[in-house]
């Protein structure tokens, strides 16, 4: 009964970054058997698309389950590229991935205008 046969997302979909910014949700998914029971110690891969629109993990993209079954991605940073696309966590032996929707949209411009000073002329 160790077989892991679900991957589902408890974390992180679906959801919008600023490019070059980290992803506020963190990317988790929780692993289970054909009874539904939780499984630790499983090998759980995340992968980005290598190219356009995407991000880069902050770290090892192959992360093992907790004892309660859940695997969390380390932090996911949105490249310069802006656009829609989908991170996989898949498991072998598991014939469907779970799919994360994630969008890098543009950074938000802040113009700050600094005050002149005030000038009096003449009589007051």
């Amino acid at each position: 009964m160790r077989c892991p046969v679900n991957v589902a997302i408890t974390s992180g979909t679906p959801q919008a970054s600023p490019i070059e910014t980290t992803f506020a949700d963190p990317l988790r998914v929780v692993v289970t058997n054909s009874i539904g029971e939780l499984l630790s110690g499983v090998t759980v891969d995340f992968t980005a698309p290598p190219s356009g629109s995407s991000g880069t993990f902050a770290g090892a993209s192959n992360v093992v389950t907790s004892l309660d079954g859940i695997a969390t991605a380390p932090s996911f940073v949105a490249n310069s590229v802006i656009g829609s696309y989908t991170v996989t966590a898949s498991v072998v032996g598991v014939s469907t991935p779970a799919i994360f929707a994630l969008m890098n949209t543009k950074r938000r411009q802040i113009i700050t205008f600094n005050t002149l000073p005030t000038v009096s002329f003449g009589d007051a």
